[in-house]
Parts: structure tokens; sequence; C-alpha cells
């Protein structure tokens, strides 16, 4: 199992957005990125659920090793995941401190 390199990554999901569509989880990064995943997820879920990009957030959370609630998973959700789908991921790629700057993708 080897990992995706980074040039052949699933898109974030944030670069499948139309122009000025939003998601659930726009403004809440601190809420994203909690201490405690598990408190998290189960109040971030149905937020997620009904997120028009929600395969592309899992997609890129299941090959990019990074910190924090994605497409309704912790990272304990997505080992699990990975590891039924062979998928060996890369990172992290430190997403909160993009977000925070407001870094371009």
């Amino acid at each position: 199992m080897t990992a995706t390199p980074r040039s052949e990554l699933p898109p974030h999901p944030s670069t499948v957005l139309l122009p000025g569509e939003q998601t659930p989880c726009d403004g809440m990064t601190e809420e994203f990125f909690p201490e405690h995943d598990n408190w998290a997820a189960t109040r971030l879920a149905p937020l997620c659920a009904g997120c028009r990009v929600r395969p592309e957030c899992l997609e890129w959370a299941l090959h990019v090793r990074e910190h924090g609630i994605w497409a309704g998973t912790t990272e304990a959700d997505r080992i699990a995941i990975r590891k039924r789908r062979g998928i060996r991921a890369v990172g992290p790629v430190n997403l909160k401190l993009r977000y925070q700057s407001g870094m371009e993708w």
C-alpha cells in the first residue's frame, strides 16, 4: 500500500463549490478542529450529513491525514475506512493553519 502522491490527491472540497456557495461548516474552524474528536463528531455529524460536498470531503480526508472532523468522521473512523479500502494517507498538510490564514488552494 503506497501513499497517494500529492499531485494525485482528490480535490479539496472547497474547490468544487459553486461561486458564492457555502457549506454548513463555513466559519466553524474551531468546531471542526476540536481537541476531542468523538464529542465533536457526534455534535457535527448532522451538519455534515446534509452537505453537498460531503463525498468530496470524505475522499480528501481519507487521502490526507489531518486532524479534525471531515465529512462527519473522526480520524479513528477514517483509519478504519482507509484499512478497508487500502488507502495510505499522506500529510498532514496543516489545513487548520491554511483556513485560519485564508490561504488559497
